[in-house]
């Protein structure tokens, strides 16, 4: 029993010698190899919806976009498409919010073309089920960069203090978080429960700022890092439980992760925790399962990324592409399908009067084992550079 007692004296000794590390250092940088991650069995399609404009999800399936002068309702499971005339005034274009959740109606912006700090700001309420418009709210003229629709459906960052009624039970209020911070807003990002709404501005460089919806109060999150930050931050992507946020540094490769349950706001400064290198986070779904792309080892010239998706408990990562070309990847309410978009050079005969030659062409993954239904549109063919 003696000789018990002295070696745990002994070991709480040595403990006390050990040096302390703070919980940033404590965690280790993800350790991933995409070289060990095999191709996913899960059968995922490819299917292009072409060059279109303003896009958002709209139901568990379902997008919503514009497309010239029409709005087009595509539920990508089923394939099913209705198409609807979109009445809007010559030199104004449309900007999605989003839908509310349960998919009955769709917010936008109209803008004037071109906009600046006199433009007026109208923002259009749609009934999805006929994309017949039943609001329009005009407000005075000031710049305001976009926004978007909470998770709950409640809520939208404005500059003016209000209350969109649609009817008795479903009513939306404007946030005035710009006028609070009196700056201009580049990202915006909703937590999952809504409560909370990350902002980055280039008047504010290296700071994520915090509003609390519920508080109506705006805490500033000031990074100290340990290289200089020369082209500012990349969009904040929030886990599910609201416990963590992600974000990248433009001049960088990689995602940065802080815990806000561990943030010490008596202090200064914050140092985020480098969490993947040479890789970034797209988006989370509900689950917590975290979508992100990351360096392929088969593209040429060692250039190109592939495409993962590892389960919210870290075992068990997927390859979904190889070879992935694309960008501002977005996950359907129900999980199974991802719209993302694609740069291409356009043919002779596709050319506008604007003699664009590069456009943006939207596609979306479908899990073919979830959906039952077959695709077979292929996606635009790409003119190759004489």
């Amino acid at each position: 029993m003696m000789i018990e007692k002295k070696i745990i004296a002994v070991a709480i000794f040595l403990a006390f010698l050990l040096p302390t590390f703070s919980s940033a250092e404590e965690k280790a940088t993800l350790v991933f190899d995409p070289s060990k991650v095999e191709i996913s069995d899960d059968q995922w399609e490819e299917v292009s919806l072409g060059i279109i404009g303003e896009i958002t999800w709209c139901g568990d399936s379902t997008v919503v976009y514009r497309e010239k002068n029409s709005i087009n309702k595509h539920d990508v499971r089923n394939g099913e498409k209705n198409t609807y005339p979109l009445d809007v005034e010559k030199g104004f274009w449309i900007q999605f919010y989003g839908c509310s959740p349960d998919g009955s109606y769709l917010f936008a912006r109209k803008v004037p073309m071109p906009r600046n700090k006199k433009s007026p700001l109208i923002l259009e309420v749609y009934e999805t089920k006929t994309m017949r418009r039943l609001k329009t709210l005009s407000f005075p003229k000031r710049f305001e960069n976009r926004s978007a629709l909470s998770p709950d459906g409640r809520f939208i960052p404005w500059f003016k203090d209000g209350e969109i009624v649609i009817n008795e039970n479903y009513k939306v209020k404007l946030l005035p978080v710009f006028n609070v911070i009196g700056k201009y807003i580049i990202w915006n990002t909703w937590s999952f429960d809504s409560k909370k709404l990350f902002l980055i501005s280039p008047a504010f460089p290296n700071q994520i700022l915090l509003y609390d919806v519920e508080a109506g109060k705006l805490k500033r999150i000031k990074l100290l890092f340990e290289f200089e930050v020369q082209r500012g931050l990349g969009p904040v992507t929030v886990h599910p439980d609201g416990g963590k946020i992600y974000f990248s540094v433009l001049n960088r490769r990689g995602e940065y992760e802080i815990d806000l349950t561990k943030i010490d706001w008596s202090k200064p400064f914050v140092k985020p925790t480098l969490f993947m290198e040479r890789s970034g986070i797209d988006e989370f779904n509900k689950k917590g399962d975290m979508l992100f792309t990351a360096p392929s080892i088969s593209a040429e010239n060692g250039k190109g990324n592939d495409l993962f998706l590892m389960e919210k408990d870290g075992r068990k990562i997927k390859r979904l592409r190889e070879n992935f070309k694309g960008s501002s990847l977005k996950i359907s309410r129900g999980g199974k399908e991802i719209l993302f978009g694609r740069s291409r050079r356009l043919k002779y005969e596709e050319i506008t009067d604007r003699q664009v030659i590069h456009a943006y062409e939207t596609f979306v993954l479908i899990n073919k084992e979830t959906t039952g239904h077959r695709f077979t549109q292929p996606p635009l063919e790409e003119e190759k550079e004489k």
